[in-house]
């Protein structure tokens, strides 16, 4: 059987995952046919069952019998379902203070503009001072 390029990047690839030496994935990624994929450079649906059987057979087994004993369970997705909730739930309401925040911000600049404008305005009606100062008399010797 005749091997092409793409197969022969795929097996590298899940080589060089399995031997933790990987390129392009971070080190510690697990084996999956998306990381391989990825590892190989392309898109994880690159790696279809109907063009490459055997690596997609040769990943599946390996990951059988590596089966690692902490993978999610259904009980841990629920728990990180509603951790993303509970974030996005946060998410929203830093979003509604924020724009909260927003919103007394422009208020108080248009007050800072409104009491400039009338303080420019009262300074303008204001008298002109019309007191003169007197220089001071300078102490002559006999007062020191």
């Amino acid at each position: 059987m005749k091997i092409n390029k793409a197969e022969i990047a795929f097996i590298e690839a899940f080589e060089r995952l399995k031997a933790g030496r990987s390129l392009i994935c971070s080190i510690g990624t697990p084996v999956s046919q998306a990381s391989v994929a990825r590892e190989a450079g392309v898109t994880p649906s690159a790696l279809r069952k109907s063009r490459f059987p055997q690596v997609v057979a040769m990943i599946q087994q390996w990951i059988d019998a590596h089966e690692l004993p902490d993978r999610p369970t259904t009980g841990s997705r629920i728990l990180q379902r509603q951790k993303a909730r509970s974030l996005r739930q946060r998410i929203d309401d830093l979003t509604q203070q924020r724009d909260e925040m927003a919103r007394l911000l422009v208020a108080a600049d248009a007050q800072i503009v409104q009491l400039t404008l009338e303080c420019g305005r009262l300074r303008a009606l204001a008298p002109e001072n019309n007191v003169t100062f007197f220089p001071q008399k300078k102490p002559t010797a006999k007062e020191g």
